[in-house]
């Protein structure tokens, strides 16, 4: 039996492990939590930027789909070089007014493509586009929805509402927070695509309002976290940034879109005389999920404009989503004693607690996720699921499960057959740890660890 309490040998990349597979039983919580969704498998995005007119403006409409969402057939055409397998589908984009009256429906249609089987039923990854939709004045709900799709895999995304208020003293349009390029004289906004979120992890950001100054104004910005719920996951709370930012009017924004990516907006350097804009930096690498506001106050007066938007990790391992369980499965890399003290509180107290011990050990500490937590739950997910059976209906807290928790996944695995008859297997790590770790099934048709020895 290995016993291991000291901390994670260097990170491996976590890969699914080819293992036998399961027979009918009661799924254990992280089965049973990614019986749900592992993150929204639609996410979409809304940027207005008025025209040179002033009077109207272009919608900008950014989407993603997981591939997972989609059905990939195999592609026949030998004159197709674009993947192996191909996904057709269109999606609605419907714009509707206040009163819920339909004012534009677009139907973009499109096929994705992927080169093998595992890609095109991977969780993580997604196909993207954008278009363009013209609008007045008014307010709006944008409303997406997957046509075509098989009933299980059918999605519907509700953007909370936006306006275009061209006459208006503050804001001409929402804020918005976007991805900031800048290559020599190009700058760009790109649309992040989360429903108006922020992805936990993501590069330092920028929120962008337009207003109708007419000339440059100061304005005072602050970007404060809001008071977590009675059911949010309690992580630290640090956010609390001040600043001050000047209104520009010699920008001119324009939206450009593509059918494969999301849309962006690009400010160039020209009067636009109908407006002015007003770039806050959003240092997202230091943002835990939560929600937060950024509030914009113009010097000399009190006028404020506020802007609320959520932090949220999309691809949270399930087993870090339950408290318990997350500390459970600490047992391979905490101290019985420490482990212990995790527990002995309330809900709040315990999941702040949990959260101050993973950032003592964070390597980034100079950001907010920690991918040391990150990865150690990502294979308890994995070793829940994988190393489960009918006798152990938790794989993370059998032998082989333990292996793969604190060691990553393998270099190779070769499988035999005893001389009784039983199944061996042989995990060999060429790097890292180096050795190899022998499990064999016994009486009761459960996978022990037999010996581990380096690995020549």
């Amino acid at each position: 039996m290995i016993r291991c309490r000291h901390w994670l040998l260097p990170i491996f990349v976590l890969c699914t492990l080819s293992t036998e597979p399961l027979s009918a039983q009661r799924p254990n919580r992280v089965q049973r939590a990614n019986m749900g969704e592992y993150g929204d498998r639609l996410y979409a995005d809304a940027m207005i930027v008025p025209r040179l007119s002033g009077d109207s403006a272009d919608l900008f409409v950014s989407f993603r789909v997981a591939h997972d969402a989609l059905t990939f057939t195999r592609v026949t055409d030998m004159n197709n070089n674009a993947g192996n397998f191909a996904a057709e589908f269109t999606l609605s984009v419907e714009v509707r007014d206040s009163i819920g009256i339909i004012r534009s429906r677009v139907r973009f249609k499109d096929t994705a493509y992927v080169n093998s089987y595992d890609a095109s039923i991977d969780r993580s990854a997604m196909h993207h586009g954008s278009c363009r939709i013209g609008i007045a004045p008014g307010t709006y709900k944008v409303v997406l929805e997957t046509l075509g799709q098989r009933e299980s895999t059918k999605r519907t995304v509700t953007l909370s509402q936006l306006s275009f208020s061209p006459s208006a003293k503050g804001l001409i349009i929402p804020g918005y927070i976007g991805s900031e390029r800048r290559d020599g004289s190009m700058w760009t906004i790109e649309s992040l695509v989360f429903n108006r979120n922020v992805p936990f992890g993501a590069r330092p950001c920028v929120a962008l309002f337009v207003t109708r100054d007419m000339a440059s104004a100061t304005y005072d910005y602050a970007i404060r976290q809001l008071p977590y719920g009675p059911k949010d996951i309690r992580w630290w709370v640090e956010a609390d940034y001040t600043g001050t930012v000047r209104s520009r009017s010699d920008l001119l924004l324009e939206g450009q879109f593509e059918t494969n990516r999301a849309a962006r907006v690009v400010l160039a350097e020209q009067s636009s005389r109908r407006y002015s804009t007003i770039v806050v930096p959003v240092d997202a690498p230091q943002l835990v999920p939560g929600s937060y506001v950024v509030r914009l106050v113009r010097r000399g007066s009190t006028d404020t404009v506020e802007l609320p938007f959520q932090v949220q990790w999309e691809t949270m391992p399930q087993s870090l989503r339950t408290l318990s369980y997350a500390l459970e499965s600490l047992v391979y890399i905490c101290p019985e004693d420490q482990l212990d003290s995790l527990g002995d509180g309330s809900d709040a107290e315990n999941r702040e607690r949990l959260m101050s011990w993973w950032r003592r050990s964070d390597p980034t500490p100079e950001t907010a996720y920690n991918e040391r937590l990150a990865e150690y739950y990502m294979r308890v997910d994995h070793a829940a699921v994988a190393f489960s059976s009918v006798n152990e209906p938790d794989g993370t807290f059998t032998d082989r499960g333990k292996v793969f928790i604190l060691f990553g996944r393998p270099t190779k695995i070769e499988k035999k057959l005893a001389r009784g008859g039983s199944s061996v297997e042989l995990w060999i790590y060429r790097s890292g740890v180096r050795k190899t770790f022998e499990f064999a099934v016994n009486d009761d048709g459960v996978y022990k660890l037999k010996s581990s020895t380096d690995t020549r």
